[in-house]
């Protein structure tokens, strides 16, 4: 594709790891950074994750989180994107000469009520206020969903525009089912409270149903997770590779989402790109930006018995649940991460000119 809008240069800091690995905003910088250097954007990646099989690959720079003063006064970009962890240190370190030309986007806020570890309460909780108040600081935001642009405004962050993330839509095309990961319905992500994996164990566990769970988490919900799935004769796989997990969604007929707060949820998105219909709790926010009840998926009440009985008729009604996956499919694409890139681009645009 010809470039020919303004040459820029960012510096995107970010959870950047190669290749990515499990977490929606790491495939987030990844994919983004790679489709606005397709169109002619010049990418810094700056990452405070990039270990030994990241650093100096595709570009990646490993960066210590509480010394970004000293990366702001070097970089020579037109404009800093922060993601995730790296807007709360901003907050220590000031924007320096980019105080007028950063960005910020909100993939989420801080909730230790949906944490399932104690570790992870005490850190989400100590994160929480500083966040706010680092995005305050921050003159210009991108919220990854209608669902974030509201929160944003209730904290005070009124200016925030929605540019959604995305998928890589024609990769996810090309995923084929494997029998031995074949199943009924299946869950698919992170394990905790907040995405609703013991809902998922309760509702379908012990029942006429193949489920199957794919996912990671903190070692300790990994066992636990594990050991649940054992008694309720679920299949489970730990930290499947992304590709196995793509697989895992491919091979079933119905993909569960019952997240209780979901900011965006870039698995959902998979699954429907996968050709799977959505059954997700209507209280989870962003899902709601690309699932319609009753067109790609079930949208419902926040408890383990309304998804049992919501799986259970659409596995019951063959033709709803072919035209559901057609829809699916046919409802992901408009979310290709080059429409998305495009949209980030003319973002940065306006900040720049």
């Amino acid at each position: 594709m010809k470039y020919t809008g303004i040459l820029m240069k960012i510096a995107m800091l970010g959870p950047f790891e190669h290749p990515p690995r499990e977490g929606g905003v790491e495939r987030h910088v990844h994919y983004l950074s790679e489709n606005l250097e397709k169109l002619g954007v010049e990418i810094e990646r700056h990452s405070w994750k990039a270990g030994s099989s990241s650093a100096g690959v595709s570009g990646i720079t490993k960066i210590s989180l509480p010394c970004l003063g000293g990366l702001f006064a070097k970089s020579d970009a037109d404009i800093v994107h922060l993601h995730s962890t790296a807007i709360v240190f901003s907050l220590l370190s000031g924007l320096g000469k980019f105080r007028k030309k950063s960005v910020a986007t909100i993939h989420s806020f801080y909730h230790p009520e949906y944490e399932s570890s104690f570790r992870m309460k005490t850190v989400v909780s100590a994160l929480k206020l500083p966040y706010v108040l680092a995005l305050k600081r921050i003159p210009k935001h991108i919220a990854v969903s209608g669902f974030m642009k509201d929160e944003a405004a209730g904290q005070g962050i009124i200016d925030a525009e929605v540019i959604p993330n995305g998928i890589p839509f024609a990769e996810l095309q090309s995923v084929r089912p494997a029998a031995e990961y074949e199943s009924d319905v299946v869950f698919a992500g992170r394990f905790s409270e907040q995405k609703g994996i013991f809902d998922f164990i309760e509702a379908l566990g012990s029942s006429n149903l193949r489920a199957a769970v794919a996912g990671y988490g903190d070692p300790s919900i990994e066992r636990k997770i594990a050991g649940l799935c054992g008694k309720a004769g679920i299949r489970c796989h730990i930290r499947p590779a992304t590709e196995t997990m793509m697989q895992v969604i491919k091979s079933a007929r119905v993909f569960a989402f019952p997240s209780k707060y979901e900011p965006f949820g870039i698995v959902g998105l998979e699954a429907l790109a996968l050709g799977k219909p959505v059954v997700v709790y209507k209280q989870s926010g962003g899902p709601l930006d690309y699932i319609l009840d009753g067109v790609n998926g079930l949208a419902i009440g926040a408890n383990p018995g309304a998804l049992r009985q919501a799986v259970a008729s659409l596995l019951k009604n063959e033709s709803m649940l072919k035209k559901m996956s057609s829809n699916a499919s046919a409802s992901a694409k408009k979310f290709d991460w080059a429409d998305i890139a495009q949209e980030t681009k003319a973002f940065y645009e306006k900040i720049n000119s």
